[in-house]
């Protein structure tokens, strides 16, 4: 949105994919109370908490920044990426938010989430091998990718990366 409002039809939006930074989330004591705790997931549990708010609550943005978020790869995020765990979380929070959707739009907006969460991976396994030669990250992101999605453009986008861990370039 252009100005500070209430998002429309967030829910959806929202179970798509994570559309949050954790650090620009401001939630009243009360909320969390009404809905409960994070779950323990190593990646995305932030994703699942804010569906369940928005699946109850009004959500409001501003187009103003107000926080900024710092990725390495030494976090606790970081370091899943290297496993490929943070998309087995991701799989694990996209089945947990389902059942907040109407039964109507589950199956479209899962299959919107797995292919941006499958391309997500490959960005994240080409980033891994250009920038830090981590072989093993990589295939294990490209792999995870795979498993999350299969459609012909991401199966080239990762012949493509294969070609280039084969390669050495």
């Amino acid at each position: 949105m252009q100005q500070d409002g209430i998002l429309s039809g967030w829910l959806t939006r929202l179970c798509e994919r994570q559309r949050i930074q954790y650090v620009a989330m401001t939630v009243k004591r009360e909320v969390y109370e009404s809905v409960g705790g994070f779950y323990g997931v190593e990646y995305g549990e932030d994703w699942e908490m804010w569906t369940r708010i928005a699946a109850r609550y009004p959500m409001a943005y501003t187009p103003e920044v107000l926080a900024e978020y710092r990725k390495h790869y030494s976090s606790i995020s970081g370091k899943s990426f290297v496993t490929g765990k943070n998309m087995d979380s991701l799989r694990w929070v996209m089945q947990r938010i389902q059942p907040y959707l109407p039964p109507a739009e589950r199956a479209a907006v899962a299959g919107a989430s797995r292919k941006f969460y499958a391309h997500y991976a490959l960005r994240v396994a080409n980033t891994l091998w250009t920038k830090f030669k981590h072989r093993r990250g990589a295939l294990a992101q490209a792999l995870a990718a795979w498993k999350m999605s299969r459609d012909a453009g991401l199966l080239y986008k990762i012949l493509k990366l294969y070609t280039r861990i084969t390669l050495n370039i």
